[in-house]
């Protein structure tokens, strides 16, 4: 009965050092973790982890101060180093050294003795992070006075888990010695009774196979952590960049600035291109789109319903092609959009058959049932705009689209248009940035309202000037 109670008080011991030795790993990660979201910005002040980051009246260093200082980032950052070097949060060191360490107690715990190599891990992992604490500690100490609560609780996790982890070293399972001294001849003590029981109870431990599993399990959520941490920073970094481009838009001068600093491009329409709700005379608006493109059927619709209505009438767009799919654009490298092609090739040959009021019919169309290109039943198209399906067939085959679709693609080539939707109004470039701006759409229509009450009034004049002007970027418009 002794024997079994010091066998089962060992046992017991070991459990409650694992137990241990997970909580300190469980808790450096978490506070880890929360130095992280802090790095990345995406900590929330008013979390139980992330109050211990603020800074108080008792000499309590917020956590910023560390995060944004040369010990933030590793390798830590010194005088000479290249620009381009690439460091990580420190943070994520140690998230990835508690996960790694959480892994191995929680799948392998305590190796028996002729396992006991196998400790040698965990061990020298914890001896060189209770270094790395020694030093961060002195860091704050000496270069900023104070401590930050959530590291100093880190490094605290840490030397709990140097403790267990010593603690857990695998002791002789029996003795090696088949002799007594003392409990007559081969007699054995107590403890090299109970090593015994032990011995013949318990397998080695841990296998090559779950050690090994454990390292590659560790290493995969390291990974993971590195791979989460890029895309919070990317995402961070994604949505400071749509705030400081909403600011920039909210700036009516410095969307028009840069607009009217585009080179203006001329001979940008053909006679018989399809236009809508203006005629030659009136400023124009070139898109080049594709019809598979989600970007262009949101500019589609923002345009028409919030842009178009600033300019009061006074306005001609025109629709070209420049489908993303190397299935009939040599300038993409690959097919991309794949039924953007073939949409174009049926707007066109619309056209040809129905002229311009049928051309935008089967534009809107395609915009409408965008997702639904793949089933366009070429058949039913024609029937639903009133069209001669066999005669629609042979042109969407023939030269004349083909030829057509291509010159849309040369030009757009020509003046630079690398996606889309590409908009050119009066023959000047409007980028993205300026593209989404509504108050550079209503600066436009206001200039231009303008325009048109300028030549209203020399039409009425008795001098008669003011005639119409030539289109596709040939005209003085004020834009």
């Amino acid at each position: 009965m002794r024997f079994t109670q010091l066998l089962n008080s060992t046992r017991q011991s070991t459990r409650l050092l694992i137990i241990f030795a997970l909580i300190c790993t469980a808790a450096g990660a978490m506070l880890s973790g929360e130095l992280l979201s802090k790095h990345l910005g995406t900590s929330k002040p008013d979390s139980m982890l992330g109050s211990l980051c603020e800074a108080g009246e008792d000499g309590v260093l917020s956590c910023d101060t560390v995060i944004n200082s040369r010990w933030g980032m590793w390798p830590f950052e010194k005088e000479g180093d290249p620009p381009d070097t690439v460091r990580i949060p420190t943070a994520l060191l140690g998230l990835a050294y508690y996960t790694w360490l959480f892994v191995w107690f929680a799948a392998v715990g305590r190796p028996t003795h002729d396992r006991r190599w196998w400790h040698l891990l965990p061990l020298a992992s914890v001896v060189v992070g209770a270094c790395g604490s020694v030093y961060f500690i002195y860091i704050m100490k000496t270069e900023f006075e104070t401590f930050c609560q959530l590291c100093l609780y880190s490094h605290l996790a840490n030397f709990g888990l140097l403790a267990a982890t010593i603690l857990l070293w695998p002791l002789q399972a029996a003795s090696e010695s088949g002799k007594s001294t003392k409990h007559g001849k081969g007699g054995k003590s107590p403890v090299e009774h109970v090593s015994a029981i032990s011995t013949a109870s318990t397998a080695s431990h841990p296998t090559y196979r779950v050690a090994v599993i454990s390292i590659l399990l560790a290493f995969a959520l390291i990974i993971f952590e590195r791979r989460t941490e890029q895309l919070s920073k990317s995402e961070r970094n994604s949505r400071n960049l749509l705030a400081a481009m909403a600011d920039v838009q909210k700036n009516q001068d410095t969307m028009f600035d840069i607009y009217k600093n585009q080179e203006r491009h001329k001979d940008l329409v053909r006679d018989d291109d399809p236009s809508r709700y203006g005629d030659k005379t009136l400023p124009t608006i070139v898109i080049f789109g594709d019809y598979q493109c989600p970007s262009c059927k949101k500019f589609e619709e923002k345009f028409t319903s919030t842009y178009l209505p600033y300019f009061d009438g006074f306005l001609r767009v025109v629709f070209k092609h420049y489908p993303l799919s190397n299935k009939c654009n040599e300038h993409v490298r690959k097919i991309g959009h794949v039924f953007a092609c073939d949409a174009s090739k049926l707007a066109e040959a619309v056209r040809m058959q129905g002229g311009n009021e049928k051309f935008w019919e089967v534009h809107d169309l395609l915009f409408e049932r965008q997702d639904k290109l793949k089933d366009l039943d070429v058949q039913e198209v024609a029937k639903e705009l009133g069209l001669d399906a066999d005669r629609l067939v042979a042109d969407i085959n023939s030269d004349a689209v083909r030829i057509r679709i291509a010159e849309d693609i040369a030009l757009g080539k020509k003046i630079g248009v690398k996606g889309t939707p590409a908009v050119f109004l009066s023959g000047r470039y409007v980028p993205p940035l300026v593209r989404g701006s509504e108050l550079f759409w209503e600066r436009i229509g206001e200039l231009y309202k303008k325009e048109r009450a300028k030549r209203e009034k020399q039409k009425n004049s008795p001098s008669g000037h003011g005639h119409g002007h030539s289109h596709g970027g040939r005209e003085k418009h004020p834009g």
